[in-house]
């Protein structure tokens, strides 16, 4: 009784199976198929191979061709019960041996695809995790592989390459046309090197050339400025013929390092001084570099502690009038006070500063301390100097710039109008309409606009006439010429007739002698900065000044 139980129990089973396989090769039920499918793929995370739903129809029409063959073979069981069974025996077993066999050939075959889809994945996550997708060069990833190149037995060099200027092509032609350039730099350098060197692309626009096999100093200085003259030579992008050019920095191993990081470091480095010297150029790694890196991290650590923890102070340079010799207002000056070597002038931390962003932070800083200076003097009962600080042109690009100026003014109740914001001539030129935006923000707001060191770039009346500036300020370099070139002279002369018309007062900046001083007082210049009256003082210093030549605001 109990094996007729058995028996019965699995031709229930094998029935189900079979219709459940029906039911699946008909369609009828998606859920059924989706169970399986989603069954295969627990299983693919534990045994690491990938399943996708072709895959399922391997499997799935296997096992279910299985079934059948194994319903066939279930039925020969109950051929003592199942008369008819016996007639067709033959045809049963050979329908049992069928389905099987061709379920079986299903089963293997999903087997086979989904390996094939496992190393297709593996090539693919290769090249990605290997090779660049816009170049098909090697990436930094692949680099680091090929430590093994490195040896006692022969020197290798390393090329840091950086195209000059290539965010002009992408903003100007967009990053698709960018792409398309650096694919045919890539294809370029290829054209340069031997089969045996390695090229690669580190990231952006920086490429990476290791020049393994043995050469002398003159074949790798001739490599090099062939690589210069082929980069160099014009591409047809989107209808337009454009030339572009290269930086590079050289390391040399062993000399330069003994390991793969060091010595791309290092070439990174020969890279950037290149750069620094006028790009569309070659720089060698020397060790004074890798000094002058880590003085600048250092410092620049030093410099973020300063920030958080206000360790900034402000100097004051007069302004003087110069018919009356009287100080009319102050330029504010930072300076660093360091807790251990004391004052710091800013020739050492401002471009770090700039380069690093933190200048932004710094400068809110100086506004905020000019802004207590001149809630002190209120304080005091005493009729403020106005106060002129130097705005960074990072300042400009930033869109919550005014907000914040109006919140600290906010803070310490003061009249706007004895703030003076000063920018230099370079910003106002590069952007000419976000500058004169902001200016006229901040005009409204009745805070004085200032143009510094005119005349230290690139000079043009025009913009004199189009911004809302109430100061113009000379550069030193014009006083330094002016009682010895007549040309410099009638240049300077006509300025202040041009900012005179424009009501518009000027400042000479850089005074040191009396004859300078002489001279300002015959062409009608209204200001002067400079030695010949004072340095930059702390603000102690400067009240006792005023006081001494008893100022009247004292």
């Amino acid at each position: 009784m109990s094996e007729y139980i058995k028996k019965t129990t699995l031709f229930l089973i094998i029935l189900l199976l079979f219709f459940g396989a029906i039911i699946h090769l008909k369609n009828w039920d998606v859920n059924v198929y989706n169970y399986l499918f989603n069954s295969l793929k627990v299983l693919a995370l534990i045994t690491g191979v990938r399943v996708v739903k072709h895959d399922i129809k391997y499997f799935s029409t296997g096992m279910s061709i299985v079934a059948i063959g194994l319903f066939f073979d279930l039925l020969m069981e109950f051929k003592e019960v199942i008369l008819l069974i016996n007639r067709f025996e033959l045809l049963f077993h050979l329908l049992y041996n069928a389905f099987v066999l061709v379920g079986i050939i299903f089963v293997v075959a999903g087997i086979i695809e989904m390996l094939k889809q496992k190393n297709n994945l593996i090539k693919r996550l290769t090249q990605m995790a290997y090779f660049d997708p816009v170049t098909d060069l090697p990436n930094r990833n692949f680099i680091t592989k090929i430590n093994p190149l490195i040896n006692q037995d022969r020197n290798v060099t390393f090329l840091f390459l950086d195209i000059d200027d290539f965010k002009l092509v992408n903003d100007n032609l967009g990053h698709h046309s960018g792409d398309k350039v650096l694919k045919i730099v890539a294809e370029r350098l290829v054209e340069c090197v031997k089969d045996e060197d390695v090229i690669a692309r580190i990231s952006g626009d920086e490429f990476l050339i290791i020049l393994t096999s043995p050469r002398s100093n003159m074949q790798t200085e001739q490599i090099i400025s062939t690589i210069q003259e082929t980069i160099s030579q014009e591409m047809k992008i989107r209808r337009k013929l454009i030339h572009v050019h290269c930086s590079i920095g050289v390391s040399n191993y062993p000399k330069d390092g003994n390991d793969i990081d060091t010595l791309i470091r290092h070439a990174d480095l020969a890279m950037y001084t290149a750069k620094k010297s006028g790009k569309n150029q070659v720089y060698t790694y020397k060790k004074h570099l890798t000094e002058e890196i880590s003085t600048r991290f250092s410092l620049l650590e030093e410099i973020k502690v300063a920030v958080m923890r206000k360790e900034f102070i402000l100097y004051f340079q007069p302004k003087v009038c110069v018919d009356t010799n009287q100080i009319t207002s102050v330029e504010a000056l930072i300076r660093w006070n360091h807790p251990e070597i004391g004052i710091v002038s800013p020739a050492l931390f401002i471009r770090i500063a700039e380069e690093t962003g933190l200048i932004k932070q710094i400068d809110r800083q100086v506004i905020e301390l000019a802004c207590k200076q001149l809630k002190e003097w209120m304080d005091q009962k005493i009729t403020p100097l106005n106060i002129s600080v130097n705005v960074s042109p990072i300042l400009f690009k930033d869109q919550t710039f005014v907000a914040d100026v109006d919140q600290i003014i906010k803070k310490y109740h003061v009249d706007p109008s004895y703030l003076t914001f000063e920018v230099t001539e370079g910003i106002a030129i590069k952007n000419i309409s976000q500058t004169i935006f902001i200016l006229q923000q901040l005009k409204e707001r009745n805070i004085k606009i200032a143009l510094d060191d005119f005349g230290k770039g690139y000079s043009s009346l025009v913009y004199i006439k189009d911004f809302p500036i109430d100061t113009l300020k000379l550069d030193k370099g014009f006083i330094d010429k002016v009682l010895d070139h007549k040309k410099t002279r009638d240049l300077f002369e006509t300025i202040i007739t041009f900012a005179r018309k424009l009501n518009i007062k000027v400042v000479s900046e850089g005074i040191e002698t009396i004859e300078q001083l002489d001279y300002l007082k015959t062409i009608g210049c209204d200001e002067y900065q400079g030695f010949i009256h004072s340095r930059p003082m702390p603000i102690d210093q400067l009240q006792n000044q005023l006081y001494d030549n008893k100022n009247k605001q004292f």
